[in-house]
Protein backbone atom coordinates (compact mmCIF):
# COMPACT_ATOMS: atom_id res chain seq x y z
CA UNK A 1 0.00 0.00 0.00
CA UNK A 2 1.17 3.65 -0.84
CA UNK A 3 1.41 6.26 1.40
CA UNK A 4 0.50 9.82 0.29
CA UNK A 5 2.13 12.57 2.32
CA UNK A 6 1.44 16.78 1.29
CA UNK A 7 3.70 18.85 3.19
CA UNK A 8 2.46 22.40 2.62
CA UNK A 9 4.27 25.49 3.37
CA UNK A 10 2.17 28.56 4.80
CA UNK A 11 3.63 31.77 4.20
CA UNK A 12 3.61 32.15 0.34
CA UNK A 13 1.37 28.90 0.00
CA UNK A 14 -1.73 29.69 1.92
CA UNK A 15 -1.42 32.81 3.80
CA UNK A 16 -0.43 35.86 2.15
CA UNK A 17 1.87 37.50 4.68
CA UNK A 18 2.89 40.99 2.60
CA UNK A 19 1.23 43.14 5.05
CA UNK A 20 2.52 41.32 8.53
CA UNK A 21 6.11 42.16 6.26
CA UNK A 22 5.31 45.75 5.06
CA UNK A 23 4.49 46.21 8.79
CA UNK A 24 8.00 44.75 9.58
CA UNK A 25 9.78 46.99 7.20
CA UNK A 26 7.95 49.86 8.70
CA UNK A 27 9.28 48.94 12.16
CA UNK A 28 12.28 48.52 11.13
CA UNK A 29 12.76 51.97 9.55
CA UNK A 30 11.33 53.79 12.29
CA UNK A 31 14.04 51.93 14.41
CA UNK A 32 16.20 53.25 11.88
CA UNK A 33 15.18 56.99 11.99
CA UNK A 34 15.56 56.69 15.74
CA UNK A 35 18.85 55.35 15.80
CA UNK A 36 19.81 58.31 13.07
CA UNK A 37 18.45 61.04 15.30
CA UNK A 38 20.74 59.32 18.04
CA UNK A 39 23.66 59.67 15.64
CA UNK A 40 23.78 55.94 15.88
CA UNK A 41 24.01 52.92 13.36
CA UNK A 42 22.39 49.72 14.18
CA UNK A 43 22.25 47.23 11.39
CA UNK A 44 21.81 44.20 13.81
CA UNK A 45 19.01 46.15 15.99
CA UNK A 46 16.86 47.00 12.83
CA UNK A 47 17.47 43.40 11.47
CA UNK A 48 16.29 41.95 14.58
CA UNK A 49 12.84 44.59 14.66
CA UNK A 50 12.54 43.66 11.81
CA UNK A 51 11.93 39.70 12.58
CA UNK A 52 10.35 40.54 15.81
CA UNK A 53 7.56 42.46 14.06
CA UNK A 54 7.32 39.52 11.31
CA UNK A 55 6.75 36.83 13.78
CA UNK A 56 5.05 38.91 16.46
CA UNK A 57 1.42 37.19 17.02
CA UNK A 58 -0.54 40.04 16.92
CA UNK A 59 0.47 40.29 13.30
CA UNK A 60 -1.03 37.23 12.08
CA UNK A 61 -4.29 38.96 11.63
CA UNK A 62 -3.08 41.24 8.71
CA UNK A 63 -2.07 37.86 6.90
CA UNK A 64 -4.58 37.17 4.35
CA UNK A 65 -5.50 34.11 2.59
CA UNK A 66 -4.56 32.80 -0.87
CA UNK A 67 -7.81 32.13 -2.30
CA UNK A 68 -8.78 28.82 -3.37
CA UNK A 69 -5.94 27.39 -1.03
CA UNK A 70 -7.77 25.63 1.48
CA UNK A 71 -10.19 23.80 -1.01
CA UNK A 72 -7.07 22.39 -2.35
CA UNK A 73 -5.83 21.10 0.68
CA UNK A 74 -9.39 19.42 0.67
CA UNK A 75 -8.84 18.18 -2.56
CA UNK A 76 -5.17 16.32 -1.60
CA UNK A 77 -6.75 15.09 1.63
CA UNK A 78 -9.71 13.54 -0.73
CA UNK A 79 -7.14 12.22 -3.23
CA UNK A 80 -5.66 10.15 -0.23
CA UNK A 81 -2.78 12.51 1.11
CA UNK A 82 -2.29 13.01 4.64
CA UNK A 83 -2.01 17.12 5.02
CA UNK A 84 0.54 18.51 6.66
CA UNK A 85 1.60 22.28 7.08
CA UNK A 86 5.26 22.35 7.81
CA UNK A 87 5.78 26.24 8.31
CA UNK A 88 9.46 28.30 9.50
CA UNK A 89 7.09 30.69 11.70
CA UNK A 90 8.43 29.72 14.86
CA UNK A 91 6.30 27.98 17.98
CA UNK A 92 5.38 31.19 19.55
CA UNK A 93 2.94 31.80 16.29
CA UNK A 94 0.94 28.67 17.03
CA UNK A 95 -2.02 29.80 18.61
CA UNK A 96 -2.35 32.88 16.68
CA UNK A 97 -1.69 30.57 13.61
CA UNK A 98 -3.67 27.61 14.11
CA UNK A 99 -7.34 30.66 14.57
CA UNK A 100 -5.96 32.26 11.72
CA UNK A 101 -6.17 28.56 9.50
CA UNK A 102 -9.17 27.81 11.64
CA UNK A 103 -11.01 31.30 10.74
CA UNK A 104 -10.12 30.48 7.54
CA UNK A 105 -11.81 27.09 7.64
CA UNK A 106 -8.78 25.06 7.58
CA UNK A 107 -9.24 21.90 10.18
CA UNK A 108 -7.37 22.68 13.49
CA UNK A 109 -6.81 18.78 13.98
CA UNK A 110 -4.79 18.63 11.05
CA UNK A 111 -0.49 18.58 11.83
CA UNK A 112 0.66 22.19 11.91
CA UNK A 113 4.64 21.73 12.05
CA UNK A 114 6.42 24.94 13.64
CA UNK A 115 10.01 25.86 14.13
CA UNK A 116 11.21 25.06 17.30
CA UNK A 117 13.16 28.02 19.45
CA UNK A 118 16.18 25.31 19.36
CA UNK A 119 15.98 25.54 15.17
CA UNK A 120 16.07 29.20 15.70
CA UNK A 121 19.37 29.45 13.72
CA UNK A 122 19.44 26.82 11.77
CA UNK A 123 18.71 27.60 8.16
CA UNK A 124 14.99 27.19 6.83
CA UNK A 125 16.66 25.63 3.68
CA UNK A 126 18.30 23.27 6.01
CA UNK A 127 15.27 22.92 8.42
CA UNK A 128 12.90 22.09 5.77
CA UNK A 129 15.19 19.70 4.18
CA UNK A 130 15.43 17.66 7.36
CA UNK A 131 11.88 17.72 8.54
CA UNK A 132 10.86 16.31 4.71
CA UNK A 133 12.96 13.45 5.28
CA UNK A 134 11.66 13.10 9.25
CA UNK A 135 7.86 13.16 8.03
CA UNK A 136 8.50 11.02 5.23
CA UNK A 137 9.69 8.26 7.60
CA UNK A 138 6.74 9.19 10.76
CA UNK A 139 4.31 8.83 8.00
CA UNK A 140 5.53 6.13 6.61
CA UNK A 141 5.32 7.95 2.56
CA UNK A 142 5.83 5.97 -0.11
CA UNK A 143 4.82 9.33 -2.14
CA UNK A 144 5.96 13.07 -1.00
CA UNK A 145 3.91 15.59 -2.52
CA UNK A 146 6.10 19.35 -1.28
CA UNK A 147 4.10 22.45 -1.80
CA UNK A 148 6.43 25.49 -1.19
CA UNK A 149 6.91 28.56 -3.22
CA UNK A 150 10.57 29.04 -2.30
CA UNK A 151 12.69 27.65 -4.84
CA UNK A 152 15.68 27.38 -2.26
CA UNK A 153 14.02 24.69 0.21
CA UNK A 154 13.42 22.73 -3.15
CA UNK A 155 16.67 22.83 -4.34
CA UNK A 156 18.10 21.71 -0.40
CA UNK A 157 15.59 18.83 -0.43
CA UNK A 158 15.93 17.93 -3.92
CA UNK A 159 19.58 17.88 -3.35
CA UNK A 160 19.58 15.71 -0.18
CA UNK A 161 18.34 12.78 -2.21
CA UNK A 162 18.55 9.79 -3.12
CA UNK A 163 14.78 9.45 -0.78
CA UNK A 164 13.31 6.33 0.05
CA UNK A 165 10.41 8.01 -1.09
CA UNK A 166 8.87 9.91 -4.41
CA UNK A 167 8.95 13.39 -4.42
CA UNK A 168 7.16 16.05 -6.09
CA UNK A 169 7.45 19.84 -5.79
CA UNK A 170 5.14 22.24 -6.54
CA UNK A 171 5.12 25.89 -5.88
CA UNK A 172 1.39 26.51 -5.39
CA UNK A 173 -1.84 24.45 -4.05
CA UNK A 174 -3.35 24.84 -7.17
CA UNK A 175 -0.69 23.67 -9.47
CA UNK A 176 -0.21 20.56 -6.88
CA UNK A 177 -4.24 19.74 -7.37
CA UNK A 178 -4.40 20.22 -11.08
CA UNK A 179 -1.14 18.56 -11.73
CA UNK A 180 -1.33 15.63 -9.37
CA UNK A 181 -0.99 12.81 -11.59
CA UNK A 182 2.10 14.86 -13.64
CA UNK A 183 5.01 14.56 -11.71
CA UNK A 184 6.68 16.74 -13.75
CA UNK A 185 9.58 17.52 -11.19
CA UNK A 186 9.89 14.19 -9.27
CA UNK A 187 13.22 13.13 -7.48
Amino acid sequence: MSTQLAIIDLDGVVADATARFAKAEEAKQAYESEMAELDITDERGATDTYWQTVFNPDHVPLDTLIPGTIDAMAALSFKGYDVVILTSRPESMREATRRWLFEHGYPVLSAIIMKAPAFQYVKTVVWKAGMVQTLAALYQATQVCFVDDEEANWTALKNQGPHAFELTRYASLTDAVAKNTHHDQVY
